[in-house]
């Protein structure tokens, strides 16, 4: 499965981050932006099974009106709500029928911070504790394997596990008597650093040879390849740790390349997310994507977000309607 992200949060990093300067969203620039995404929907559309809102972070009004400027465009992204939102836009989004709701990550804060906003989000989404959720979530980021466990996502999405076997690192299960245990924190095995690899208990090194046996995957021993000094073999133990955790945990689970470019075969082998932000300058994964594209022999037939097909033909939307006049600099409002 692929999904697209609409590269929102490297909007946000980009041009209010740091600053807390909004300015840019409230220019025809960004507007631009939504509208070159939409494009690239249309044009990729037989490869992408859902995508992502241009939603703007800290600013839940305005990332409203962009998915209602999308959806006046025929298109039908998934709407996103971040940490620190007012719960009444769970409230709206839920009343206005949304099946499907991608719920914004803890980036740096504290778990117990993000949870104790999480814990009251989660309680409009599952009225009763132990009741299915109304609908169906996505966390965004969401890589602390105990917020993972703590919820009833539907669909997370990590990019964590390719910057750890370049660092160096491999996820491994915790063993018990039972076997290896996917409830359990993992550990991260920094395998491939030589400088801390003797630093490593003998413990949790037969802990690693034993996953890697479970997965097919050797150390890298006596020159041969492993994950001891290869990238690309540590690459595929993350994935193959992630790919038994959303097994035993229920979780479909999202692999994202983020700016690296994305390895072809993760096209065919597992559950993909691409951003859109970091597609347009990564020309290596647009090739996959095209040829991905030209594989499947069509569109998917609707969309998780409304159930219904994800791209129609409709009048293109008025670009007015997205903001007040007033709202705009005034040097947007003098081209009006």
């Amino acid at each position: 499965m692929l999904a697209l992200d609409s590269g929102a949060f490297s909007l946000y990093s980009k041009h209010a981050g740091i600053t807390e300067d909004f300015s840019y969203f409230d220019t025809w620039a960004f507007l631009d932006y939504v509208d070159e995404y939409a494009d690239f929907v249309r044009d990729h559309e037989e490869a992408i099974d859902w995508f992502v809102n241009v939603d703007v972070i800290s600013r839940p009004e305005q990332s409203w009106e962009v998915l209602k400027y999308m959806e006046s465009d025929g298109l039908a992204p998934m709407p996103v709500i971040h940490y620190g939102a007012d719960l009444h836009w769970v409230e709206k989004h839920l009343e206005a029928g949304y099946q499907y709701l991608g719920i914004g990550g803890p980036r740096t804060l504290h778990t117990s911070t993000y949870a104790r906003w999480a814990d009251q989000m989660f309680k409009l989404i599952c009225p009763r504790r132990h009741d299915k959720p109304l609908v169906k979530t996505h966390g965004f980021g969401m890589t602390r394997h105990d917020l993972l466990m703590r919820y009833p996502w539907t669909t997370v999405d990590s990019k964590t596990w390719l910057q750890a076997a370049f660092n160096g690192q491999i996820w491994v299960p915790p063993r018990t008597r039972n076997g290896f245990a996917f409830d359990l924190r993992p550990r991260i095995v920094p395998i491939g650093q030589t400088r801390r690899r003797n630093t490593i208990r003998w413990h949790v090194l037969r802990d690693v040879r034993e996953w890697l046996d479970s997965i097919g995957l050797p150390l890298g021993e006596n020159e041969e390849p492993g994950v001891t000094n290869d990238d690309h073999t540590r690459t595929i133990a993350n994935l193959a740790y992630f790919d038994a955790l959303s097994k035993h945990s229920g979780k479909m689970i999202f692999t994202s390349s983020g700016s690296q470019s994305t390895p072809e075969s993760l096209f065919d082998e597992a559950n993909v997310m691409l951003s859109y932000y970091e597609l347009r300058e990564n020309r290596e994964t647009m090739k996959r994507l095209k040829r991905h594209s030209g594989k499947r022999s069509s569109a998917p037939s609707y969309c998780p977000t409304t159930g219904v097909r994800h791209t129609t033909k409709k009048s293109p939307p008025n670009r007015n309607s997205i903001w007040t006049v007033r709202s705009l600099p005034s040097a947007i409002r003098e081209g009006v």
